[in-house]
């Protein structure tokens, strides 16, 4: 129930900030590199929820959960510039 609520959370921030920032530009939500984890998080939580009780195999949608710290982490300008060349290699 938790984490189905954490995912939610994330996916109307998600949805928020595209209307606000628009999809494509050079100032959009996908020209940031943080936003576009955020992009690659949400929309794997969204096939694994599409795809639950279709006896497909999720493990490999489920590991991208790990990058969910990540996240976490966008939110502290400190620590968020210390991870951002790290995550511009992934």
């Amino acid at each position: 129930v938790l984490d189905d609520c954490i995912f939610a959370f994330f996916a109307v921030e998600m949805v928020i900030k595209m209307v606000a920032l628009g999809i494509f530009g050079s100032n959009c939500y996908l020209g940031d590199k943080w936003n576009q984890l955020d992009f690659v998080i949400v929309m794997a939580g969204v096939m694994e929820y599409s795809l639950d009780g279709h006896n497909a195999s999720l493990s490999a949608i489920r590991t991208v959960r790990v990058l969910r710290p990540l996240r976490a982490i966008n939110r502290v300008p400190s620590k968020s510039e210390r991870f951002s060349e790290p995550c511009v290699s992934l």
